[in-house]
């Protein structure tokens, strides 16, 4: 069972109180994955107020940010937070780019999601970012029932990511598309 996050807030004050020392990213990473609707602003005010004692920590306090929205499920407000963490030159830029792509998605905004996808395999081809994009977007495709392009997307997925985990899943869902568009020999 996952503590609620009025738990793991008290836990991480309780550490505090006594001196104990708990990382930046091990904080960031609680507060953000036990949230709820109802402690979302708590949470968020707590995530915020970390932002100065950290100042070079900017995105990761951002990202946590953006990850505490999308855990409530709110996920225009979601998008908006991750292309904000986006927009912050760090590490963390690929990542918050695919849970904006990800949460557009959910929101049922597939073009945007598509556009999303391509820029990150486009802007950082060497992120494991990139292989999940490749991916989702293929995935996407042929949900939307666009075989062709589908087919394409997962071929393009498996001649740049053939040894993946997912390479097996690529290749049956190119099949089903290639058989679905008629394309199939």
């Amino acid at each position: 069972r996952r503590p609620s996050s009025q738990y793991a807030r008290e836990a991480l004050e309780g550490l505090d109180r006594i001196g104990g020392k708990v990382s930046l990213d091990h904080r960031l990473n609680v507060l953000a994955r036990h949230v709820s609707r109802d402690s979302l602003p708590t949470v968020l005010k707590t995530i915020d107020a970390l932002a100065p004692k950290h100042r070079t920590k900017k995105a990761a306090i951002s990202l946590a940010h953006a990850k505490a929205i999308a855990r409530t499920r709110d996920w225009a407000r979601a998008v908006k937070a991750y292309d904000a963490t986006a927009r912050l030159r760090s590490g963390h830029r690929a990542e918050a780019r695919y849970h904006a792509a990800r949460a557009s998605e959910r929101l049922g905004q597939h073009t945007d999601a598509l556009k999303r996808y391509v820029a990150i395999v486009r802007q950082h081809p060497k992120s494991g970012w990139s292989e999940r994009a490749s991916f989702r977007r293929a995935s996407l495709l042929m949900r939307r029932g666009e075989d062709k392009k589908a087919a394409w997307a997962f071929a393009k997925y498996l001649s740049r990511y053939g040894k993946s985990k997912h390479a097996p899943e690529a290749r049956y869902w190119r099949a089903l598309a290639l058989l679905e568009s008629g394309q199939a020999k």
